[in-house]
């Protein structure tokens, strides 16, 4: 019975045998899984790059491609008074900023201090596959702005 529970179940199986295994060329399926798997990491290449480059142009952030992932793990600069408010909740800096944005706009970021970053560093990562990235992208621009206004030096 145990045995039943660690096998997946024949479509399980049979989806990933399709994966590890895709149609060789000349075979009747494969011009449809290329031409479908081409448009596929067509459309995650250009989000992933609309993000980017949008993220970049934000004030205190900044963002590597990601090159074959499925994440964004974009730099915030940590504001001391951002440091300050965190610190008074318990939470890392980085911490106060991915619980802003989610109760803000609904996008969940994982803190980079989740991850074993340097310490002193600010970090988050997202994910780069949603359609829709310009909306989505551009709820985390609002977000960050305010963000930079509310925690950054007085009179900013």
């Amino acid at each position: 019975m145990v045995s039943v529970g660690l096998c997946p179940p024949l479509g399980g199986q049979v989806g990933v045998d399709c994966l590890v295994r895709p149609p060789q060329e000349g075979e009747p399926s494969y011009q449809l899984w290329k031409d479908e798997t081409t448009a596929i990491h067509n459309a995650l290449a250009k989000r992933s790059k609309i993000m980017t480059e949008r993220l970049n142009a934000l004030p205190g952030m900044s963002c590597a491609p990601a090159l074959g992932a499925l994440y964004l793990y974009p730099k915030i600069e940590l504001l001391p008074r951002q440091i300050e408010a965190a610190k008074k909740i318990g939470k890392a800096p980085d911490m106060l900023y991915a619980l802003e944005l989610l109760d803000e706009t609904g996008i969940c970021a994982i803190p980079g201090s989740g991850f074993g970053q340097k310490e002193g560093e600010g970090h988050f990562r997202l994910t780069c596959l949603c359609d829709g990235v310009e909306e989505y992208v551009g709820k985390l621009e609002d977000f960050h702005r305010k963000f930079y206004a509310k925690y950054g030096p007085a009179g900013q």
